[in-house]
């Protein structure tokens, strides 16, 4: 993923992060996004544009699955699955996503 911020004064700035590994799960380009928009360490009033470039993308299919030990990501992994099927048989329009300081419930072991 790259982002490119452009500035007041016509400069620019490209920073890049790699994902780990491949993934199939939108929460980790969001995480990738945000350490990116952390280590730009942008100023709001001197930024005119932000673009966000991502690339090599494969079909999920290609990506493993691995077990993973963490209940509460394993449970937004597939709540985020079921979230992909609904939109793609209804439309995305039927699914809005929750404000960000709402907080799922934790999962029951």
């Amino acid at each position: 993923m790259t982002l490119d911020p452009r500035f007041a004064d016509g400069s620019r700035g490209e920073k890049t992060r790699h994902l780990a590994e491949r993934s199939a799960h939108d929460d980790d380009l969001r995480q990738v996004a945000h350490r990116l928009l952390d280590a730009a360490g942008l100023q709001r009033g001197r930024l005119t544009g932000l673009v966000r470039k991502c690339r090599d993308f494969v079909d999920a299919e290609q990506v493993a699955t691995q077990i993973g030990l963490d209940n509460a990501r394993e449970a937004h992994l597939v709540a985020e699955t079921a979230v992909d099927r609904v939109r793609e048989k209804f439309g995305a329009a039927v699914m809005v996503q929750p404000p960000s300081s709402a907080r799922l419930p934790d999962p029951i072991d």
